[in-house]
C-alpha cells in the first residue's frame, strides 16, 4: 500500500468516499474528484477509506501534491 508516513502520521493514497461523492475540485486544476478514480470503482487498501486513485490520469499528481502541501504547511506553522 503506497503511504507517506512522517511524525509518525500516515497517509493512505485513497481518495475518501465523500470526497468522491461530493466530486469536489482538485486544487489548481480543472479537474475533480471523480476524474482520477480507477474504474470500476474499488476501494484501496486504506482500511476501506476511499477508493484507488488511477494515476495514470490527468489531475492525479496534483491531487496528491495538494494534500502533501497542506499537511507541510501545517507542519511547518506547528514547528515555530
Amino acid at each position: 500500500m503506497p503511504t507517506v508516513k512522517r511524525s509518525g502520521s500516515i497517509f493512505c493514497l485513497d481518495l475518501g468516499t465523500s470526497v468522491y461523492t461530493s466530486n469536489l475540485p482538485i486544487f489548481g486544476t480543472q479537474y475533480h474528484a471523480q476524474d482520477i478514480v480507477a474504474q470500476p470503482l474499488n476501494y484501496g487498501q486504506g482500511f476501506g477509506y476511499g477508493y484507488k486513485i488511477d494515476f495514470t490520469k490527468p489531475g492525479a499528481q496534483e491531487y496528491i501534491n495538494s494534500i502533501v502541501s497542506f499537511w507541510a504547511s501545517i507542519s511547518s506553522s506547528s514547528t515555530g
